[in-house]
């Protein structure tokens, strides 16, 4: 039998494999072609090779603790807290008010429709219907999204409302199964205890959540410099959460208190999203990337399994529901009825609540409410259902894990492809595909850039006999006539803007090369942790300023209901980890050496990207080079006037160590540079790297 499955998850993983190669080549997104796979699967399973895939199955533990927290991890680690920011209220009521009125919603337009068809429903079983297919998945809709480049706002609406919607859902479903086993009967002290166990989920679960995201981004720091443990570490915490949640709810069922429950989903999406915006500059180098790969070959794994698998359910599904077809069509045709009146309602509120100050355009709430895809989650609660499910009153001539999984079934089939293939005509439709003003800026000045580039790398060929005249003449022709274009194109741009915007894409560019900066040095322990997130988050609030047209270097509006609320005991209470006692003369030194650094770096930046650049005023580069060399000056000035005050030397102690630390980071990439170009063995070159390693955390430096 083991060995069956084995072979069988070899197969599956094989056509997944197949699916994925194709998806990329016709520009499919992956989970629609997995989904016209799965049509062919049960016809497939009755030829003698493929038959093992027919009894493949999976238990509902290995799909809660092992396939879950998976899929939980590709949204919640990328989502930033700083883009967030500003969208939370309008995200917040839409993903959890949001998702309670449609269940409530469709819960009371399921019983008045399916009471019309003779079936009396029971209130917990169309509860449970109505909060699985209320469940949206993001994968399909993100990877168009992504392939046509929509606005980022609108982008990170898709990805954040997705997300919250699913962890929401997830939530309430377990409440119901819990309601089902405990049993449960329509009244007030029921109403109230299924209250208070939602909430107590999802705030224990957000407790639970930011303690395990703390305590292991906080081990990742301890054992640095070890990339298997490190990768081994996220894994721990991603399934030690989940498994650690549980255990404490089955400790609190056998307790006096058994509806205070916490929600295992909210608690790994949590330390996932502590891990993505806390605990992933505490990684070493090169380890995110090797993190990112591990996590996303997994999560292609589990979609491909679950996607597969609901396939492969096909096979085994009682075809007595179809005499029922015409009440499965009842529950799509509500889907589509309710969602729009759901995210137009919740969005009424929302701004209201934030005064209108970022409100949901109308064309993107309409987009929000056609495009909710149903996909993994779906699956995976289907699948988590008790197959005994045991419904009472139920008056139908099939178990309701069947009704359930082909009203599931055949609403994935609806929004896989109806909905999907409405997403493109709609999206040029309202012009969604097009770049926005500061992309193609950027597109065009990073074109500038790459091609000036290739133009001095053609004349170094021609000195070093690499290339033959003729050849030399054509290449040179092509590239000049490109970096033509591009500047037309630019100039085209500009003529277009007021020179406002530019102002504001090169602020915005500048910006990115500060950021680039302040990471490289936190990397190589030139500032500490507090200094890190204290000027990683001026320069997202700068960047975001910016974005929304407003002054750079001012605070702004309030952006949010609540303000007061919001900026009174929030702040005080993250004050400490934003380096604001800047009272003493050693944290006032580092910070003002790392602006002093970092703003130099951006003078001599944009020197040589002005140089490369025809097409803009020279005079607009010149006033950032001034704004900038400004800040320089300021820096140095403080410096100065704190060395001074200096009458115990230890601020030139510290300028020793940071020096030191800065001379092993040239040290690394000159070793680094050295193996890529196989002048140094490997054996050398983790000789030389564990030696470095050892003297980023120090405060000596060993010259190599």
């Amino acid at each position: 039998m083991l060995m069956e499955s084995i072979i069988a998850i070899m197969i599956l993983l094989v056509i997944g494999s197949f699916a994925s190669m194709l998806a990329k080549k016709w520009k499919i997104p992956y989970t629609i072609l997995l989904f016209c796979i799965w049509l062919f699967l049960v016809p497939l399973s009755s030829f003698p090779w493929f038959s093992l895939i027919k009894g493949f199955v999976l238990s509902p533990t290995i799909l809660l603790y092992v396939f879950l927290p998976i899929l939980l991890f590709d949204a919640w680690y990328r989502i930033s807290l700083h883009d967030l920011y500003r969208e939370w209220w309008h995200i917040g009521i839409l993903a959890t008010w949001g998702i309670v009125l449609s269940t409530v919603l469709l819960v009371l337009l399921l019983y008045g429709i399916w009471s019309l068809f003779g079936i009396v429903p029971s209130v917990l079983y169309l509860a449970l219907v109505a909060v699985i297919i209320s469940a949206t998945d993001p994968v399909a809709v993100l990877a168009l999204c992504k392939e046509l480049g929509v606005p980022k706002r609108l982008y990170l609406l898709f990805e954040w409302e997705s997300m919250l919607n699913d962890a929401t859902a997830v939530a309430i479903f377990f409440v119901i199964l819990g309601l089902f086993v405990q049993g449960w009967s329509l009244g007030f002290d029921d109403g109230l205890r299924w209250l208070l166990t939602f909430v107590s989920m999802m705030l224990w679960g957000v407790m639970i959540g930011l303690g395990s995201g703390f305590v292991f981004s906080k081990w990742l720091q301890w054992i640095k410099h070890q990339e298997s443990a490190e990768i081994a570490i996220t894994m721990v915490m991603a399934h030690g959460t989940f498994v650690m949640t549980e255990m404490l709810n089955h400790l609190m069922r056998e307790s006096s208190f058994p509806w205070l429950q916490s929600s295992a989903v909210i608690a790994t999406m949590v330390a996932w999203l502590v891990m993505g915006n806390y605990g992933k500059a505490k990684l070493s180098l090169h380890v995110e990337a090797t993190m990112d790969k591990i996590w996303s070959f997994s999560s292609f794994v589990t979609n491909a399994l679950l996607f597969l698998l609901l396939g492969l359910s096909l096979a085994r599904l009682d075809y007595d529901v179809v005499r029922y077809r015409y009440v499965i069509a009842t529950v799509i045709a509500l889907t589509v009825v309710v969602r729009p009146c759901v995210v137009f309602v919740c969005r009424f509120f929302s701004q209201r609540l934030t005064s209108h100050l970022y409100p949901i355009p109308r064309d993107w709430a309409l987009l929000l409410s056609r495009w909710d895809l149903k996909g993994a989650i779906a699956i995976t609660l289907v699948f988590l259902t008790p197959q005994d499910l045991v419904v009472p009153g139920r008056s139908l001539t099939v178990t309701p894990y069947s009704m359930l999984l082909a009203i599931v079934l055949c609403c994935v089939v609806f929004s896989l492809l109806v909905k999907w293939l409405t997403m493109l005509p709609m999206m040029r439709m309202l012009w969604l595909d097009r770049l926005s003003d500061f992309d193609r800026f950027s597109r065009l000045e990073a074109q500038l850039s790459i091609y000036h580039t290739i133009v001095q790398k053609i004349g170094r060929m021609k000195t070093d006999m690499h290339t033959r005249p003729q050849d030399y003449e054509y290449l040179l022709s092509l590239y000049q006539t490109r970096i033509d274009e591009a500047k037309l194109a630019l100039e085209c741009l500009v003529t277009q803007q007021w020179s406002d915007f530019v102002k504001r894409a090169l602020a915005l560019h500048a910006l990115g090369v500060e950021e680039a900066y302040v990471q490289e040095m936190y990397q190589f322990h030139e500032i500490d942790e507090p200094l890190y997130y204290f000027l990683l988050t001026k320069i997202h609030r700068q960047q975001a300023r910016l974005i929304h047209n407003e002054d750079q270097l001012q605070s702004g509006q309030s952006h949010a209901f609540f303000s007061w609320w919001q900026w009174s005991w929030i702040r005080r209470l993250t004050r400490r980890f934003e380096y604001r006692d800047l009272r003493d003369d050693e944290r006032m030194y580092r910070v003002q050496r790392a602006r002093f650094v970092v703003t130099g770096k951006v003078v001599r930046y944009f020197r040589e990207h002005q140089r490369h650049d025809c097409a803009l005023d020279p005079s607009l580069y010149d006033e950032i080079i001034q704004q900038y060399n400004t800040f320089h000056r300021k820096a140095w000035d403080a410096i100065a006037r704190l060395v001074e005050r200096d009458t115990q030397w230890r601020l030139s102690h510290i300028n020793h160590i940071l020096l030191a630390k800065h001379l092993v980071k040239i040290e690394m990439s000159m070793v680094d540079h050295m193996y890529r170009n196989h002048t140094i063995s490997e054996r050398v070159y983790h000789d030389f790297v564990t030696l470095m390693d050892t003297q980023v955390d120090g405060e000596g430096v060993i010259l190599v």
